[in-house]
């Protein structure tokens, strides 16, 4: 596992979708998301973003350069569609997203993270 910032990163992006998935069970306990095909529909795109850190930790440039993208993508349609037609619990775990992936994209974007990955992505 890496020190430092890049080391952060990787934890913080692993509470970041464990977060999320926890917030997503309690929103199908307490009845605010759809039940069965919101929550799997959840579990299989988090499944597909738990390759991102475990390969973080293996050095791969095009892991970082794939949650940066992801990250912007995310951002845009989060912007674009507006906050204000979710539940409640929807908006605190768009807020949690928007600043836990934001401190980690501009951490995976530092000289460290550069030395880590032995390249710069800009």
């Amino acid at each position: 596992m890496p020190h430092g910032q890049v080391g952060l990163a990787i934890k913080l992006i692993w509470i970041g979708i464990a977060v999320d998935v926890g917030l997503s069970l309690l929103g199908v306990v307490i009845g605010v998301r759809d039940a069965q095909f919101d929550f799997a529909a959840t579990l299989v795109l988090t499944g597909f973003l738990c390759i991102i850190p475990y390969k973080l930790q293996q050095r791969s440039h095009g892991a970082r350069f794939a949650f940066l993208v992801l990250y912007a993508i995310g951002l845009l349609g989060i912007i674009g569609l507006g906050m204000g037609n979710g539940s409640g619990l929807e908006r605190i775990r768009m807020l949690i997203a928007i600043g836990l992936n934001g401190y980690c994209a501009w951490l995976l974007l530092q000289s460290e993270a550069n030395e880590w990955f032995g390249r710069k992505i800009i």
